[in-house]
């Protein structure tokens, strides 16, 4: 019984009215209700615009010594490329995947280049 209250809770679509909550098993509808959820307790307003927007969130979150061309051609062409390279340099080591542009590893590279 309390595996399908789990499951059931995991799977409500947020974007739904409170009361009329539809229940999915879609992972992509729990990825954009998350979304929702994020814009709604103060992303940075920049984050709207954003090309990623479009795109899997593991394009964005590779694993250790997955490609990431592909994240960063699309950051290439991005509007907010520069609000959102400075909001990772604001976290530092803290954030994990491709921001601005740039891996973790290239984003710490460019911090000890600044920093000498």
């Amino acid at each position: 019984m309390f595996r399908d209250v789990a499951l059931t809770w995991q799977s409500v679509d947020l974007r739904s009215d409170p009361h009329e909550a539809e229940y999915r098993f879609d992972p992509g509808e729990l990825v954009a209700s998350a979304g929702l959820l994020l814009e709604a307790i103060g992303r940075p307003a920049w984050m709207a615009d954003a090309a990623c927007r479009d795109h899997p969130e593991l394009t964005w979150f590779p694993g250790q010594g997955v490609d990431v061309r592909a994240a960063v051609q699309i950051c290439g062409e991005c509007p907010v490329r520069k609000e959102c390279l400075d909001y990772a340099a604001g976290y530092g080591e803290l954030l994990a995947g491709v921001w601005g542009g740039l891996s973790p590893g290239e984003r710490r590279r460019q911090r000890r280049r600044t920093a000498a």
